[in-house]
């Protein structure tokens, strides 16, 4: 299969076109039933609900913690053909703001700050519709990551309104001249706040020893004695988390079909 350790990292078989990041999916692959000490180890590594751009660039980084080291023979043994590169950066202009008037008349709308990703959930991607609903309320709704919408009073002086703030972010906006039905799609996306290792000292930290046992086996035999040698004695904290990246792919290659 293409791409087969990134495949299997992703267990997905949805295609986001346009997402900066995004590699080809095969079509031959099924979606995996991951035991839930891989779905533990998952959530260290990617968050408890991440989104696709924190998914293809997490996948990016990791791909290439295994290919630029002698593990990458781990990664090909699946399956040696790839269609991914790993040089240049697809993420260079993927953290923006953007802002669309989706309806009316064109009027200003001014967004100030930058959103904060939650690397808990692994949320990097936050949108919202503004609408201007009266002339002096909003309603706000928060597309992605869901959550109540919102209604907020607004005042206008000398052309402009007062900066409000967009729910659960971090970002403020002022707009001019509002007519009632207005409305503005709003994308935010930023960067997570752990690098790699971060991410490998809170990995180590963060599973349980049943978690690890259940992922490299009680009298692990090859390749998982590597992979748990890896995780379990070697002094570089990247190698302790490439050991587990492995050992998720394989393991999730192992596990049944979700599908039947």
């Amino acid at each position: 299969m293409l791409n087969h350790v990134r495949t299997l990292l992703l267990n997905s078989t949805r295609a986001y076109p346009d997402m900066p990041g995004e590699e080809h999916i095969p079509s031959s692959f099924r979606v995996r039933d991951l035991p839930s000490a891989i779905q533990r180890a998952r959530t260290q590594l990617f968050g408890f609900a991440p989104d696709r751009l924190q998914m293809n660039l997490r996948l990016f980084q990791y791909l290439q913690l295994l290919h630029n080291s002698e593990l990458e023979e781990y990664v090909l043994d699946l399956d040696p053909r790839i269609t991914y590169s790993l040089d240049g950066d697809p993420f260079i202009s993927a953290f923006r703001n953007n802002v669309e008037q989706i309806t009316g008349n064109a009027t200003a709308f001014y967004l100030y700050g930058a959103a904060q990703p939650d690397d808990g959930a692994g949320q990097l991607i936050h949108t919202w519709e503004v609408e201007v609903v009266s002339g002096n309320q909003l309603h706000i709704r928060q597309l992605q990551p869901r959550r109540d919408d919102v209604t907020a009073n607004y005042l206008i002086t000398g052309g402009i309104s007062n900066p409000l703030e967009l729910p659960g972010s971090g970002l403020t906006f002022r707009f001019a001249l509002p007519l009632t039905g207005i409305m503005w799609f709003v994308d935010s996306r930023v960067q997570p706040r752990a690098d790699l290792g971060e991410i490998a000292q809170n990995v180590v930290t963060g599973l349980g020893v049943s978690t690890i046992t259940a992922i490299f086996g009680v009298a692990p035999e090859e390749p998982y004695k590597t992979f748990y040698n890896l995780w379990n004695t070697h002094p570089q904290m990247l190698y302790r988390l490439a050991g587990l990246l492995l050992a998720v792919a394989y393991r999730t290659n192992e596990a049944p079909i979700l599908d039947g």
